[in-house]
């Protein structure tokens, strides 16, 4: 999921049960609907947030991040770095430098580039494979552990309150 398309998902098209987000077309960068698989630790962040109207991703007092119609993309400036410091994670990391490492993260686990181009939204797998960068074997299984798939995960830390 792109940054912007993350910023402007609404809580009408989380469906924490089924562990899935709708992006309608509007939102996407290619116009296509996509629906993305939601990793175990991001539904328990996201089913502890106050909320669940209106945009899912907000500022730290509540207020939707301004901008939503990606006019002047001052959203995309200042949500990230203040999402990172919270997380605890390096503030020199991008939107896209993250992408990068999902996809190769993707990539790692389910060693499918089909499945990746159609999850990361890519349209050819040419684009997927300037993306996914395998990491050294033998890390599927912290990658998993990360995304909360095996037992004992259950939330990322300092991530609750993003």
């Amino acid at each position: 999921m792109r940054m912007a398309e993350a910023l402007e998902l609404d809580w009408q098209d989380v469906d924490l049960v089924g562990a899935r987000a709708i992006l309608r077309a509007d939102q996407t960068k290619g116009k296509k609907r996509r629906n993305v698989t939601l990793p175990p630790r991001l539904i328990t962040t996201l089913a502890n947030l106050q909320h669940r109207e209106g945009a899912v991703i907000r500022r730290p007092d509540g207020i939707p991040y301004a901008d939503r119609r990606r006019e002047g993309g001052g959203q995309i400036k200042t949500a990230p770095k203040a999402t990172l410091r919270r997380a605890g994670l390096d503030p020199s990391l991008t939107p896209h430098d993250l992408r990068h490492t999902w996809a190769s993260w993707h990539y790692a686990v389910h060693r499918d580039l089909l499945a990746l181009k159609v999850a990361g939204g890519w349209s050819s797998v040419e684009l997927v494979e300037r993306y996914a960068h395998p990491p050294p074997a033998g890390q599927e299984i912290e990658i998993q552990r990360f995304h909360g798939h095996l037992l004992g995960i259950e939330s990322a830390p300092g991530l609750a309150n993003c």
